[in-house]
């Protein structure tokens, strides 16, 4: 756990978002995803942009949907800064307030209602075993 936090720390100081990335985003990703993808933070970015390679390389791999998960799962943290990122991992979701699932959920849900409801549960007990493997892949 401490070994992915300190990953993330280096992604979120050190790894930039580039434009070969931002156009294989945009042509998987519908225009009105890419849309609400397009708006979010670099290291929200980076971090879905690696879990969407993960699941091209998981048993993931044939379920689109899962797929757009990776790149949109995380689009409801808007303006999240490093410390009250920190601050999450900390104390938790529930005494921080973290409701990026629900806005990721507000943000999809007239464009693609699956999305939407995949985004909101993210971070919930998963229902699936296909939900159990993305968190795992979340969370490296």
């Amino acid at each position: 756990m401490i070994l992915a936090r300190l990953k993330q720390a280096y992604i979120y100081f050190f790894v930039s978002w580039n434009p070969k990335k931002e156009e294989e985003v945009r042509n998987f990703l519908s225009e009105e995803e890419f849309l609400i993808f397009q708006p979010m933070k670099v290291y929200d970015k980076n971090h879905s942009y690696f879990l969407w390679k993960k699941i091209r390389e998981s048993t993931l791999k044939n379920f689109e949907i899962y797929h757009k998960l990776a790149l949109l799962h995380d689009c409801g943290k808007e303006e999240k800064g490093f410390m009250a990122r920190c601050f999450t991992v900390f104390w938790g979701r529930e005494k921080t307030r973290d409701i990026h699932s629900d806005i990721a959920y507000r943000k999809l849900q007239d464009i693609n209602l699956e999305l939407a409801e995949l985004c909101q549960q993210h971070h919930q007990l998963p229902k699936t075993w296909q939900m159990k493997i993305f968190q795992r892949l979340d969370d490296e």
